[in-house]
């Protein structure tokens, strides 16, 4: 089991990676995500995309100050700059997302359940 649990909070998460919890879709535009099959700028890994977001704040702007770049770091960060906005806007967690369910036509309810067709389903 997992006996030493770290509380995380804001404070402690920005001492531990150089940027807040709500730029974390920023470094992932910026790095990508293999899990999430998010591509990122090439060449971009943990270190550059927390120095470019500690510097610049949001993806956005690092966009919008590209001269400031030097090298491959800038030529790929031009050419993929669409690659990574998308990945911020894929990596983002959409929560007011409108519906059409009702809560009671999902809830768990055992008056619906008929044992008879279950027993013949098992």
């Amino acid at each position: 089991g997992v006996s030493n649990l770290e509380e995380i909070n804001i404070t402690n998460f920005f001492e531990k990676y150089s940027y807040l919890p709500s730029q974390v879709i920023d470094i992932k535009g910026l790095m990508g995500d293999k899990s999430d099959n998010l591509q990122g700028v090439p060449g971009v890994g943990t270190k550059t995309a927390a120095k470019l977001i500690k510097e610049y704040g949001k993806i956005e702007n690092i966009f919008a100050n590209l001269d400031d770049q030097k090298g491959k770091l800038k030529e790929n960060l031009q050419i993929h700059m669409d690659q990574a906005l998308l990945c911020k806007k894929i990596a983002k967690l959409e929560f007011n997302t409108p519906t059409t369910i009702d809560i009671k036509d999902v809830e768990y309810n055992t008056k619906n359940i008929k044992s008879d067709k279950l027993t013949d389903f098992l």
